[in-house]
């Protein structure tokens, strides 16, 4: 059969080109031969679907002829590549030899690939068979999207292994494709090498099949097998070449076609997480392991809470989607177990939102959330909280109000309030009816509650401007009263004050008993019996002088009671003076418990 190569090139260890055309030091393919000599390929693999391209490579170690040895690498390009050329793999190789033997001005003679002699090896690919269920669980693996690797020390066994899937999966897969057999790993499709940190399987040393099968290798296996069966079927959901939409539906008629042996072969919790991995975004086969696997998704291990939120989060989809999801279906208590395991704070605030939006309005989930927006003062579970919806008509927002007041049962007057005021600082829009439910109920568990003090003004504008409350005329009414009760009081004070004044005025000038005696002399000399009229009138001027004496005395005694009553007057303005500073002073500090509310606002 004639060689199908169309380019072909020789590198040194730099990627100075040796044969081929192009330019010496900037071939297209110099950065590629670097890259296989570093790795040390016994076999680059690249498929190119779009162009039907192969780029076929390899490391390998020359003696020149009385020299020193050394490393050079070949690449070789095979243009309008169908697929089905099950013996290129081996030609490329023939090339190889060829190639090296001819090289200008150099004597190379090819001593190994990995190791010295082991090119040879390659004399005996006719009599190697590889092992078909070894084959098939590769090609499941690949049409489950998923990488293969494989450890093995034999370059020759690794080669070959590589040209058995390529003679079985062809172009099957309609995408790119990387194959590697090399001493270190790589990071593609299918890496063979000696040191693989983790394989799914070793080679065995003698015989081209594994030591062990590896885990789930039976589901695997079903799969290039319902590829074959189904395969119109299957490329038909599959309008582009899309190597993840191939996956999603070899899987999905897998499971639909083999539903009980697949379940039966990720029977046990620990393996039921596989079965999860190869599932998670295909919302009707994970319904039906929900449904079929409750007990063992109860006890199963979480080996990666982000895989298992996006699982909850599927399913959460598909369960809101069904109108009965709150009027007949109580709370699923396997999902209710992956949901309480996930520890990590950033994936369950994540996973929260995404539930607020699909209606997944478990009582766990409002509680997770209504415990963060309190605990962490989280403003985006708050907003998504305000904006969860609900079909119209139906029960579910009388199951979410429960859930709430569920929740909230547990929360004392003073978390309420602090609640309250976050919202009233945090919300920004009309919120929808969750919302609404929620803060309604906060509200009427605080009907009894003295808020006018709690609240700024800021707070009860925005609670009254979103959630349609009364707390701003509230507030003014509890002012208004306060203040009023302070005027009141300050009265009281300054009638207390004017009748301690009095009191004591009256102490001060000797007290009700002097003032009394004064009175009761006067009235007894005016009546006195024994008085001569004659007398009266020979003493006419004396009685004058005596008369105007008394007026006199009565003048300076009324004057000096007038001075006493204006001390008194006096004092009665200090007094009220100082009521009125006492007062003013009251005022003052309503005005500054007025204003001291408002600033904190």
């Amino acid at each position: 059969m004639p060689s199908l190569v169309s380019e072909f090139y020789v590198y040194n260890s730099t990627g100075k080109l040796l044969s081929g055309d192009g330019d010496v030091y900037s071939n297209e393919y110099s950065n590629l031969a670097k890259q296989i000599d570093s790795k040390r390929n016994a076999l680059y693999f690249e498929l190119l679907h779009n162009s039907n391209t192969l780029i076929l490579g390899c490391s390998v170690m020359v003696e020149e002829v009385g020299g020193r040895e050394e490393r050079i690498v070949c690449v070789g390009k095979y243009s309008e590549f169908s697929g089905h050329e099950s013996t290129l793999i081996m030609q490329f190789y023939d090339t190889v030899s060829t190639e090296i033997a001819h090289l200008q001005k150099l004597e190379y003679r090819l001593v190994g690939l990995w190791e010295e002699y082991d090119a040879n090896d390659f004399s005996r690919f006719n009599e190697l068979t590889a092992d078909t269920t070894m084959v098939d669980y590769v090609y499941g693996k690949l049409l489950a999207n998923e990488k293969v690797s494989v450890k093995s020390a034999s370059a020759a066994t690794s080669v070959y292994l590589i040209n058995s899937i390529f003679s079985t999966v062809g172009n099957s897969l309609e995408s790119d494709l990387k194959f590697m057999a090399s001493q270190y790993p790589y990071e593609s499709d299918i890496s063979i090498c000696p040191i693989e940190p983790n394989p799914d399987f070793e080679l065995d040393e003698h015989v081209l099949k594994w030591k062990q099968s590896p885990l789930y290798s039976e589901y695997y296996m079903l799969l290039p097998r319902v590829f074959r069966e189904k395969t119109g079927d299957i490329k038909s959901y599959v309008e582009v070449s899309d190597r993840n939409r191939l996956s999603f539906y070899t899987k999905n008629f897998a499971f639909r076609a083999y539903t009980w042996d697949v379940l039966d072969i990720f029977a046990t919790s620990e393996s039921l997480y596989k079965l999860f991995e190869l599932y998670k975004n295909d919302i009707s086969i994970l319904t039906q392991i929900f449904k079929e696997r409750s007990t063992q998704i109860r006890q199963m291990p979480i080996t990666n809470e982000a895989i298992v939120a996006n699982i909850i989060a599927l399913y959460s989809k598909q369960l809101s989607s069904q109108s009965s999801m709150f009027s007949y279906m109580g709370e699923d208590e396997a999902l209710r177990s992956l949901f309480e395991r996930i520890r990590n704070a950033g994936v369950k605030k994540k996973l929260d939102i995404v539930l607020l939006r699909n209606r997944g309005l478990w009582s766990y989930v409002i509680k997770d959330v209504i415990r963060r927006i309190y605990g962490n003062e989280d403003k985006e579970l708050l907003a998504a909280l305000c904006n969860v919806s609900f079909p119209y008509g139906g029960k579910s927002g009388e199951r979410f109000r429960k859930n709430i007041a569920s929740v909230l049962s547990s929360y004392d007057n003073d978390k309420l309030v602090e609640l309250l005021k976050f919202v009233g600082n945090n919300v920004k829009s009309s919120p929808a009816t969750g919302g609404i439910i929620f803060v309604n109920y906060i509200s009427e568990q605080l009907r009894a509650h003295d808020l006018s003090s709690r609240l700024t003004t800021n707070e009860a504008e925005n609670l009254d401007r979103y959630f349609n409350t009364n707390y701003v005329v509230a507030k003014q009414k509890a002012q208004k009263k306060k203040k009023q009760n302070m005027m009141t009081m300050a009265s009281y004070a300054l009638v207390a004050m004017i009748l301690i004044a009095g009191i004591a005025y009256v102490f001060t000038h000797g007290g009700p008993m002097a003032v009394l005696a004064n009175l009761t002399g006067e009235n007894n000399s005016l009546v006195d019996g024994n008085v001569n009229i004659s007398d009266n009138f020979s003493n006419t001027d004396d009685s004058m002088n005596q008369t105007e004496t008394v007026v006199s005395d009565d003048v300076m005694e009324n004057e000096s009671l007038g001075s006493d009553n204006q001390s008194l007057a006096s004092n009665s303005t200090v007094s009220l003076m100082g009521n009125e500073s006492t007062n003013s002073s009251a005022e003052n500090d309503t005005n500054q418990t007025v204003g001291y509310i408002e600033t904190s606002d």
